[in-house]
């Protein structure tokens, strides 16, 4: 099984898209930003293994993800 994340602006996009994929057989269902975030993490740590010289800490992954929020929030408000 394959899987797509589509990130939308606003809530009436997410239940048009939900309503699309219902309609075509798909299952759908919303991430929450726990999931987002635990997503991030496992996708970093998949990456690090493709790396093995380099030594990724779970806490420099962390601050990674931090960032990468913080920079979203920002983007987001303005």
């Amino acid at each position: 099984m394959e899987s797509i994340v589509i990130t939308v602006k606003d809530k009436s996009e997410l239940q048009f898209l939900e309503y699309l994929a219902k309609k075509m057989g798909f299952a759908a269902f919303e991430l929450s930003e726990q999931d987002k975030r635990l997503l991030a993490r496992r996708k970093l740590l998949e990456i690090a293994q493709d790396f093995p010289s380099i030594d990724i800490s779970e806490e420099e992954i962390q601050q990674e993800v931090e960032a990468v929020r913080a920079a979203n929030y920002v983007n987001k408000s303005h």
